[in-house]
């Protein structure tokens, strides 16, 4: 019996799709390796320089950072920056998970959204999925937008794998927020059996703000074909700073090289005297086994 032409050819795609998967969580990373000591000073204008070019990033002079800790510190301070909004805001996140702070937020967004502020979602549609478009009817009633990250059609399945795990907040392109936190009640609320989750977010103010959004622009026009170019998303404000700030915008790449990936793996093996990391997920790679292995031994 002779098959359909049109089924052989479904077969062959959906065959394709299966490998790409396949290929997209089981192929083996990248193995990076620094082969000889890094000698410039960690505080030097040239180790600088040299991270800002293996990064393709920009050094910025003039911000300031702050550090917040857990739930009940980095919402209520984001909050109440959004309330403050005049021009913009934008929204960035892998989970945002129906609940009481993801409530306090979309009415927060909406209320500014009412009053001109263009306010702008970009949200993961796996780490999210079950918050859906009519949990946002209110702030997309009040000229929001919410766009989905990598949804789910035929021709992202290669690329099921790469998502977005950007936690951004920006305000009228002045001040910002990111860290390891998104939007759920479990970074908040706790029990005795179940405390909330500990998590770090950083306020940042200044001219890297401007760097900050620069890596929502990216996620926003892959998820809504729109490029963000208005001065209501764009300020170059200076803060007076002690130290430089240096924003690395890193996404998935096909050979596994990424800027990120660069900034880790030299970071490691520029250390000299102490080594510190914090992570929810630590899951080192030959790499960076390898450059750990190397700074206990010396």
């Amino acid at each position: 019996m002779d098959v359909p032409w049109f089924l052989i050819i479904s077969i062959v795609v959906v065959a394709m799709q299966a490998f790409a998967l396949f290929l997209a969580f089981f192929e083996p990373s990248l193995r990076y390796k620094i082969s000889r000591p890094i000698a410039a000073p960690l505080d030097s204008e040239h180790y600088l320089r040299m991270v800002s070019t293996l990064c393709g990033a920009n050094a910025f002079h003039h911000s300031t950072v702050q550090t917040l800790t857990n739930g009940e510190v980095f919402y209520e301070a984001e909050l109440s920056a959004i309330r403050t909004a005049r021009r913009s805001i934008t929204l960035e996140a892998y989970i945002f998970q129906k609940g009481k702070i993801a409530k306090r937020f979309v009415d927060a967004l909406a209320e500014r959204a009412r009053s001109g502020v263009k306010v702008n979602l970009v949200l993961d549609a796996i780490g999210s999925f079950a918050t859906w478009n009519s949990y946002f009817a209110d702030l997309t009633a009040a000229g929001g937008r919410v766009c989905w990250y990598h949804g789910f059609r035929w021709h992202t399945l290669p690329r099921l794998n790469h998502r977005t795990h950007r936690e951004l907040l920006i305000i009228d392109g002045e001040i910002a927020f990111l860290g390891g936190a998104g939007i759920a009640d479990h970074w908040f609320y706790g029990s005795t059996r179940n405390p909330p989750w500990r998590d770090t977010m950083f306020r940042v103010e200044g001219e890297a703000v401007a760097g900050l959004q620069g890596s929502f622009v990216e996620n926003w026009l892959e998820a809504s074909g729109e490029l963000l170019t208005e001065d209501d998303y764009l300020c170059f404000a200076e803060r007076p700073s002690e130290r430089p700030v240096l924003v690395v915008n890193s996404s998935p790449s096909t050979g596994s090289s990424t800027r990120g990936r660069i900034l880790f793996q030299t970071l490691m093996a520029s250390a000299t005297r102490s080594l510190q990391i914090t992570t929810p997920y630590f899951l080192p790679d030959r790499g960076v086994r390898a450059e750990l292995i190397h700074a206990q031994c010396g």
